[in-house]
């Protein structure tokens, strides 16, 4: 697997989290990219056709937030996020799972999923409600070990 971090974090932090959190999905990905974007705090895509895992995470000063996402209605949950960190923890649990979803569980995740353009962009995603709310439970999951287990870095 491939981590091209393009942000201000370490390099060693960031592909030990990256490594943790991946664990034996790891060979399901081909490359994951973490990103600053001035427009998108906290975002992710699974590109499972391509093996490909983008995150965009704020900088620094961006943080704490909320994962307010586009509410309810597309399974998201809310949750408070304290920095940068939490971020990437938070987004690459949440697309590291959607490849749970696809490629280990035996639960048919997409049974009713659609193909919908979430962004308004033109680009259409595979959805699922139930997909989205288990990785976001999963997410928060991780974010709240971390917390219990791990010093801040900053």
């Amino acid at each position: 697997m491939r981590i091209i971090n393009r942000t201000k974090l370490p390099k060693k932090l960031v592909h030990e989290l990256i490594n943790s959190i991946s664990g034996k999905l790891s060979k399901y990905i081909k490359t994951v990219i973490i990103r600053h974007d001035k427009n998108w705090v906290c975002g992710g895509y699974y590109y499972y056709k391509e093996g490909k895992i983008v995150l965009t995470i704020g900088t620094p000063d961006e943080y704490p937030i909320y994962t307010t996402r586009q509410n309810d209605k597309f399974g998201y949950l809310k949750f408070y996020i304290r920095n940068d960190i939490e971020s990437l923890i938070f987004l690459a649990s949440h697309e590291i799972r959607h490849i749970f979803h696809l490629k280990i569980s035996k639960q048919n995740w997409y049974k009713n999923a659609k193909m919908i353009d979430m962004e308004k962009d033109g680009e259409e995603i595979l959805w699922s409600y139930k997909a989205e709310r288990d990785a976001d439970k999963f997410a928060i999951k991780g974010i709240k070990k971390y917390r219990e287990t791990i010093k801040p870095h900053r």
